[in-house]
């Protein structure tokens, strides 16, 4: 199993650490833009690497798991999962 990466342009501890001002780093989520778009790219990458370990090896079972999509439905309807959905609460200078 290969696991691909989180979006962790949504993740507490870069947005604390990055805590930018500037309302265009930010997606519609309140998550930083660069760091996903980042971790898109890498997520891509590995994808078209094991690709091409299974061409060179037909008989090997590789299966990927993208937590990337994943996480990122939690964020696009966080009420059909229990929580809030007012995920602006924790920027107050992206209002």
């Amino acid at each position: 199993m290969v696991l691909g990466n989180f979006s962790i342009g949504c993740n507490a501890g870069i947005l604390s650490r990055v805590n930018s001002h500037k309302k265009e780093d930010y997606d519609e989520f309140a998550c930083l833009i660069a760091y996903n778009t980042f971790m898109e790219y890498y997520n891509a990458q590995l994808k078209n690497s094991i690709e091409t370990f299974k061409q060179k090896h037909p008989q090997a079972k590789i299966i990927y798991f993208d937590y990337y999509n994943a996480a990122k439905r939690l964020y696009q309807s966080p009420q059909q999962y229990g929580m809030q959905s007012n995920y602006f609460i924790f920027f107050p200078s992206l209002h």
